[in-house]
């Protein structure tokens, strides 16, 4: 996703706030699944024996109707929300969690609705890391929370937000150190960093709601069960399918919302970053101003300094990948050079 403040990714946004709320319509879907759940049920208590069974099959077909005409008045908005998440740059976790509980709904109304139910199913599965962050380009005029503004902001900062259900991370890098601000259920905190102090390596750390998984296979197992004492009994199967529906809900729920953060290690600090689209971008934004914090640092030669001293300093700069080899040997004979030149310098000219 591109930042905001580009005209065209603005654009983007813009169209996609359009059809996402052109999306709400596929709301009908569920007038469709109560009118005809509610046909069915009435069928299903008032059937009559004697009238065969292609009067029952009759009764079931109609019965139907509601739902055929209600999903096919909600394929506007599940066409827009396709089209926004295929083709635009907008996500917001409220439209995310809306077009979920969709999907479900539509999967449920077999099989009728059922295909495209599990097309939106599929996308918003593929793109869920997409959703929750966004990147914002500010005027050191813009007002920023916080008192970072008075410490000698650039013209320009930028800030980049990662969002997941109720945990916030928030990275705001001005010109000589970045702001890194965390929060979630069990409380909040921030912490001013150079930039040359982001560590290099990382850990993964997961977080899964174990509990809601485990269950949801402890009610599919009661389901499984349900089913065989029904076919043994000649029983009613919808306790068994009660079941199952409920484990599968919850084992999906748990899977699907599985958090994975990159760990990186300080001495006094952790930052954890959201494996989500904005990812990779915080990594490369820290790295690529760490590089320029550490050329600023340590780039130049120091004639004060022993000649292994700034040998030693260029090739950790290389090793850092601050720069090239190239420039380390350049660097490192220049320090050289400059030994030479001063110890060669006659004791009369010293005056």
């Amino acid at each position: 996703m591109n930042c905001l403040s580009q005209p065209q990714a603005r654009e983007r946004f813009q169209v996609g706030k359009i059809l996402a709320v052109i999306s709400l319509s596929q709301i009908l879907i569920f007038v469709g699944l109560y009118l005809t759940s509610t046909e069915f049920f009435s069928i299903l208590a008032d059937v009559d024996i004697a009238a065969g069974k292609q009067k029952f099959s009759d009764d079931v077909e109609a019965s139907f109707s509601p739902l055929i005409t209600y999903t096919m008045a909600s394929l506007p908005g599940w066409l827009s929300a396709i089209l926004v998440l295929l083709f635009t740059n907008y996500r917001s976790s409220r439209f995310f969690k809306f077009w979920l509980v969709i999907s479900f709904a539509m999967i449920a109304g077999f099989p009728i609705s059922t295909l495209f139910g599990v097309i939106l199913g599929i996308l918003l599965f593929l793109k869920r890391n997409e959703f929750g962050g966004y990147t914002l380009i500010l005027n050191s005029s813009d007002s920023i929370s916080g008192a970072h503004t008075n410490l000698g902001a650039p013209k320009e900062i930028m800030k980049i937000v990662q969002k997941r259900s109720a945990v916030q991370h928030t990275y705001t890098f001005y010109d000589g150190y970045f702001n890194y601000a965390y929060e979630d259920g069990s409380g909040s905190a921030d912490m001013d960093l150079n930039y040359a102090d982001f560590p290099q390596k990382s850990a993964v750390q997961i977080e899964q709601n174990n509990g809601v998984k485990h269950v949801g296979y402890l009610w599919c197992v009661v389901g499984v069960f349900q089913f065989g004492y029904a076919a043994l009994t000649d029983n009613s199967f919808l306790d068994a399918v009660f079941w199952l529906v409920i484990g599968t809900c919850c084992v999906i729920w748990a899977l699907y919302f599985k958090f994975q953060y990159s760990v990186f290690r300080g001495q006094d600090f952790n930052i954890h970053i959201i494996q989500d689209n904005k990812h990779d971008e915080i990594i490369t934004e820290l790295n690529t101003r760490r590089h320029k914090q550490l050329f600023a640092w340590y780039g130049s030669v120091n004639p004060a300094n022993e000649v292994a001293v700034e040998k030693e300093k260029f090739i950790w700069l290389f090793e850092q990948g601050v720069i090239s080899k190239e420039e380390s040997e350049r660097k490192i004979a220049e320090a050289e050079f400059l030994s030479k030149d001063t110890l060669q310098v006659p004791n009369g000219k010293l005056n």
